[in-house]
């Protein structure tokens, strides 16, 4: 978001989400690359995902909760 949109949207009341950056990009977030990861799967063998069909992953909605994408690991961490 451009600085003006961010103040924009902080006018109207809104807050943001928090995302987990991804990193498919060299030096601008709104260009990415083809950025692939790959890794070998027990049961489904190789397995290759390019991080630029991906859109950061949201962690935290904007009333202040979590989804269940961070709890979830914390959780399976203890």
């Amino acid at each position: 978001l451009t600085a003006e949109q961010i103040a924009e949207y902080q006018a109207d009341g809104r807050r943001p989400h928090w995302r987990f950056l991804l990193p498919n990009f060299t030096s601008d977030p709104l260009q990415p690359e083809r950025t692939e990861i790959r890794w070998n799967d027990l049961v489904r063998g190789e397995e290759t995902v390019d991080l630029a069909s991906l859109s950061d992953p949201v962690l935290m909605r904007e009333d202040g909760t979590y989804l269940y994408t961070l709890p979830s690991v914390v959780d399976d961490i203890e």
